[in-house]
């Protein structure tokens, strides 16, 4: 990341393969670049399961503040902290600034991907967040210099997905930024069974670990996804009630649990599978689905550059979900595609043979480096090496 106080910092922050809520593994770790030394900054006493980064001057004194987004509270999914406002003395040196500059950040959810941008021109920074289970959401500066929740301004306060990627550019050219996300896609089977939306019921006040229920909506009603075999072995209460396959297979989740039950959990929703672009029109974000060929997997990592020369910005999409439980089926339909930009509404799929792209495995992040005439991507995949590929020729 740039740094406007000396040398280049890096901020490595991330979980271990296993960990318990407050682990001393999850502590983000910083390290300053002294004349081709790292040296260990100082960050506040943090033990989160981070999932992202995004930097940006924040109080105008001419260093980098830090955003750390939290996905998943350690055993205890769906709960979520949110996310940590870090502000930077100028000379490295971090505090925790989180309740005051970001009083609502409980209400984040289970944050996957966040930027900040300056949606409106105003030359100060929006944080904009992506959650899974959730919304893209927009935190506006007040006066007081506090970042309020303004997604119903911006015209996306309704719309919720497994959100999972969120890059920035200017897609239409017209001076603004405009974003590309990534979501589940339509090719799975969550979109084929609930196509109205999907919910997401959890007991996270309790002191031991939540059993998230998820709830089908089919013709205005609400059936639990998890087969009685699943639901039971967490909740065995349930066995009594329904002692037979039949008489589970019909019971809406009224049925199953109580009203005040349902209504003391927290619910997240799903109401949009599918992976597309948020037009910034005028200071509403508009979501595009982008072309069926972009939902035939979950979208982790996106690229955005001019690939043809036409000198207009286009899209690289990666992902794919192999780790699944057998009932879900393995979700690994994308090779990484390229979709080239007609106009905003008009993204052009460039099949697999022109692109001369078929990467498999799961893709969780791309990046483009320029070099005078030449362009090369670096694709990381989980568990394989780095791969790098370069345009050998346009055609």
């Amino acid at each position: 990341m740039t740094d406007y106080y000396g040398p280049i910092p890096y901020l490595e922050a991330g979980v271990p393969t296993r960990s318990v809520k407050y682990d001393s593994l999850l502590r983000p770790r910083l390290y300053i670049n002294q004349k081709g030394r790292w040296a260990r900054g100082t960050l506040p006493d943090l033990k989160i399961n981070a999932s992202c980064v995004a930097v940006a001057d924040l109080d105008q004194d001419g260093d980098l503040d830090v955003f750390v987004g939290e996905r998943v509270t350690p055993g205890r999914f769906p709960e979520s902290r949110g996310g940590y406002l870090l502000v930077n003395d100028g000379t490295g040196r971090f505090t925790y600034k989180t309740a005051q500059l970001l009083p609502q950040y409980a209400t984040l959810g289970m944050v996957t991907k966040a930027t900040f941008q300056d949606l409106n021109n105003d030359k100060k920074n929006e944080l904009i967040t992506a959650s899974d289970w959730g919304g893209i959401r927009v935190w506006e500066k007040d006066k007081q210099g506090i970042f309020r929740d303004a997604s119903e301004k911006w015209g996306i306060a309704t719309l919720t997905g497994s959100w999972s990627a969120l890059e920035p550019a200017d897609l239409d050219g017209d001076g603004d930024i405009d974003f590309v996300v990534g979501n589940r896609g339509t090719n799975g089977q969550w979109r084929l069974t609930a196509p109205q939306g999907m919910n997401l019921y959890s007991d996270v006040s309790s002191a031991t670990p939540p059993i998230p229920i998820v709830s089908l909506l089919d013709q205005g009603k609400e059936y639990p996804y998890a087969s009685r075999d699943e639901l039971t072995g967490q909740m065995p209460e349930l066995r009594k009630k329904y002692p037979d396959y039949m008489g589970y297979a019909k019971a809406t989740l009224s049925e199953l649990l109580s009203a005040d039950r349902l209504g003391a959990m927290q619910q997240k929703k799903i109401n949009e599978y599918g992976s597309g672009i948020l037009e910034n029109d005028w200071g509403t974000l508009r979501f595009r689905a982008l072309p069926v060929q972009a939902q035939f997997a979950p979208v982790y990592a996106v690229a955005v550059a001019d690939f043809d020369g036409d000198g207009k910005l286009d899209i690289m999409l990666g992902g794919n979900q192999d780790k699944v439980r057998v009932r879900l089926g393995r979700n690994d339909a994308s090779l990484v595609q390229v979709f080239l930009n007609k106009s905003l509404s008009d993204f052009e799929y460039l099949s697999q043979q022109r692109s001369g792209l078929f990467i498999t495995g799961d893709v969780r992040s791309l990046s483009v480096l320029n070099k005078g005439s030449e362009m090369k991507f670096l694709i990381g995949l989980n568990g394989l090496p780095l791969k790098t590929l370069q345009i050998a020729e346009k055609r």
